[in-house]
């Protein structure tokens, strides 16, 4: 329920951020999909694959240090670099549980 209720949300500020371009539509288009991104990979780790709350929070803390890392890339991805932190747990996540099944 909480993953569709920020879905809806992502929408919402998606539209608002891709029709006024203001400062606060942008909040409301980021906000929204970083806790998506949050809830969800939490969620699957600790549903889907089985984790403990501690590998669940260790892989998270991980997650923050790659997005960190990956926000400062000096590569020109109009601002979507944070989103590589994503893509590399989806892939690290998908291959270790293709690996289990």
């Amino acid at each position: 329920m909480v993953l569709m209720v920020l879905l809806l949300a992502i929408c919402i500020g998606s539209f608002a951020f891709h029709t006024l371009a203001s400062k606060p539509a942008m909040l409301a288009d980021i906000i929204p999909i970083s806790l998506f991104q949050l809830v969800f990979l939490a969620a699957y780790m600790r549903l889907a694959m089985g984790l403990g709350r501690l590998k669940v929070i260790a892989a998270m803390s991980a997650f923050f240090a790659c997005g960190a890392l990956c926000s400062a890339l000096p590569i020109a991805l109009n601002g979507s670099q944070t989103y590589i932190a994503a893509l590399v747990f989806l892939s690290i996540l998908a291959t270790s549980h293709y690996g289990h099944s």
